[in-house]
């Protein structure tokens, strides 16, 4: 190669060498502007988190604040619980002291005058003007009933059992259940003057009327001596008398504006069931309202478990009566737990065909209450 070509080459090399330093100085220049956006961006990212910091600082003092807060406001809880509890004690203490004393004025005014043989719609009226006008039901829930309470073995003639913690515990919910059912057929519970237990047994749910007496006068009946002894001799502000298997009872026609039978038509023969429906009929008064269970669909399955013959026969006729260990003939077992009546909703309905039914609730459905167990309830309005 001669002197002129390697000089050509040279210039071609110098030419190349200028153009790769241009482009350097171009990347270089984007470098440059590359870092100086990333030390912009980092500042304010810097920023940025100099900022959150400042907020978490903020945010946990917040936070420490809201537990010291929490702690002063735990503790005036706790003071509020305290007040509402002495509050409390000094109101049920106050209660207590009321009702012993209007229980003994009562007590005290039943006894002293049924001995004189003064009327009771006097005695009434007299213990009324000496005790203070107050609605009873307001004090109901708060009134603590009798500490007196049947033997197991009372309580098993009744309901079937001898657990008397379980008695004492239904008397305030099953009058509950009882007064719901009759509102909820039209009856003022508020209007009701006199009451009648029908079949009171020892008095579960006559002892839940003490806070309504007086004014209300409440009445019971039941075909057991012994239980009407125990009321009697227990439950000063009730009025019970011993029955017979049938009608009639001792009372005026018209008298009683509340009727109820819990438990009772469940043990009576068709006969006898129909010839009290028809009694009772006639104790109550125009617009009164009855309320009385029946073994429905809840005990027909329980039958059906016991004797499928037994259940066919229900079936057919829709009443039927299983008795346990005695004959049926026997009219001492009519009217004991021994004695069992089953009716279809047609056949008890049937049973007051002059009456009006209001409501009908059914154990089945709704599922064990304190005033009949799993038994079905019909309401029923006097017409």
């Amino acid at each position: 190669m001669d002197q002129a070509e390697k000089l050509a080459c040279a210039e071609e090399r110098i030419s190349a060498l200028v153009e790769e330093i241009a482009a350097a100085r171009e990347s270089s220049a984007d470098l440059e502007q590359q870092i100086r956006a990333a030390r912009a961006a980092s500042q304010t990212l810097e920023a940025e988190i100099s900022s959150a910091r400042r907020a978490a600082i903020e945010f946990e003092a917040q936070i420490e604040s809201a537990r010291q807060g929490g702690i002063d406001l735990e503790a005036q809880l706790d003071r509020c619980r305290e007040l509402d509890l002495d509050q409390r004690r000094r109101l049920s203490l106050w209660i207590t002291r009321c009702v012993d004393l209007e229980r003994a004025l009562r007590a005290e005014w039943f006894r002293g005058h049924r001995a004189e043989g003064i009327a009771q719609d006097e005695v009434l009226a007299r213990l009324s003007r000496h005790l203070n006008v107050r609605t009873a039901a307001a004090l109901a829930e708060s009134w603590p009933l009798t500490d007196a309470i049947p033997s197991g073995e009372l309580i098993h003639r009744t309901s079937g059992h001898r657990d008397r913690e379980h008695f004492a515990l239904s008397r305030g919910p099953g009058l509950r259940t009882l007064l719901t059912l009759a509102q909820e057929a039209g009856c003022e519970p508020e209007k009701i003057e006199r009451v009648l237990d029908f079949g009171c047994g020892c008095g579960r749910l006559l002892a839940a009327w003490e806070p309504y007496c007086p004014p209300v006068e409440v009445c019971g009946v039941d075909l057991d001596g012994d239980l009407i002894d125990w009321c009697n001799a227990h439950l000063p502000f009730v009025d019970a008398h011993q029955n017979q298997l049938e009608p009639p009872l001792d009372y005026p026609a018209g008298h009683f504006d509340l009727i109820y039978a819990a438990s009772v038509f469940t043990h009576l023969t068709a006969d006898a069931a129909k010839a009290w429906a028809d009694e009772l009929r006639r104790l109550l008064r125009a617009g009164g309202t009855l309320v009385a269970s029946y073994h429905g669909p809840h005990y027909h399955e329980i039958l059906r478990d016991s004797s499928e013959a037994e259940y066919d026969k229900l079936n057919e006729t829709g009443f039927h009566v299983a008795q346990r260990g005695q004959d049926l003939t026997s009219s001492r077992s009519e009217g004991s737990n021994a004695f069992a009546a089953f009716h279809s909703q047609e056949s008890f309905r049937a049973l007051f065909d002059d009456w009006e039914l209001r409501t009908t609730s059914l154990g089945a459905d709704r599922g064990a209450t304190h005033f009949a167990s799993h038994q079905d309830v019909m309401v029923f309005r006097r017409l």
